[in-house]
């Protein structure tokens, strides 16, 4: 038996009175879900409604790349947080049931996302990878996936946080080179970097207009899926954080795949 696990981070009951924005009523789910969104003032950011795999809850997909969901009953109910399924071959044995539409999202910019890397590599299997130069988990990613050098292609998406006053720097710094970009990133997440990095000289470089606006297109390209940093995306697959026994088994899985 699949036990059906709600993780509800908030839950909002909306008591709309009889109107038709309540389940029952003639009108399609979807319009009655967007009258409600209109209420709680989020339907600017809906990209898309569907049906979830549990009955009378609808997943609503935002222009960030969260989910949420409502319950579609009288009175229904606006969930924030992830819904979880008890999946007990997995480990750990949860899955968001959130993942194939926002995997769906990502697929849909990954050409773009691509266009936009660093390209480190040419093995069979392409990892895209957002990533803050200054953060502690992405250099962990950053030596994990070279151990895998052979296996892998990798799409570097720089992200820098405000967190990281530096992090921008360096970033700009890697950018302003596109041959060196691969060897100066790195460099960068190898930790040898920091004395070649001269802010002053990448302002007056040629080439800082040009990384600039580059910079400015990973991160509004990266930034629906980005809640922190690293993001990895494996064969469609989005992974939030350093999560090094799944980022393995999917470049191994893949890799043995290709072959």
């Amino acid at each position: 038996m699949i036990f059906k696990i709600l993780s509800l981070l908030l839950i909002l009951a909306f008591l709309i009175g009889p109107t038709n924005t309540l389940a029952g009523e003639t009108s399609e789910p979807e319009a009655r879900i967007v009258e409600l969104l209109n209420a709680a003032g989020l339907s600017q950011g809906v990209v898309k409604v569907v049906q979830s795999e549990i009955p009378w809850i609808y997943q609503i997909l935002l222009k960030n790349g969260h989910v949420i969901y409502v319950f579609d009953q009288n009175p229904p109910y606006l969930i924030v947080g992830k819904v979880m399924r008890y999946s007990p071959g997995l480990f750990p044995p949860f899955e968001d049931i959130a993942e194939k539409l926002v995997n769906e999202m990502v697929a849909s910019v990954l050409p773009e996302l691509k266009k936009l890397a660093i390209k480190v590599g040419s093995g069979p299997v392409e990892v895209i990878e957002i990533s803050d130069p200054d953060c502690p988990f992405c250099r962990r990613l950053h030596g994990l996936l070279k151990q895998y050098k052979e296996n892998v292609t990798r799409y570097v998406i720089l992200y820098p946080l405000p967190i990281h006053p530096e992090a921008r720097d360096k970033a700009m710094w890697i950018l302003a080179s596109e041959d060196e970009a691969p060897s100066r990133y790195e460099s960068v997440m190898d930790g040898t970097a920091n004395a070649k990095i001269d802010e002053d000289e990448v302002k007056t470089s040629p080439a800082y207009g040009k990384a600039a606006a580059r910079l400015a297109l990973m991160m509004e390209k990266a930034q629906p899926f980005v809640q922190g940093t690293p993001v990895v995306i494996i064969n469609g697959k989005v992974i939030h954080g350093f999560n090094e026994p799944l980022i393995r088994r999917l470049i191994s899985n893949n890799t043995a795949g290709s072959n």
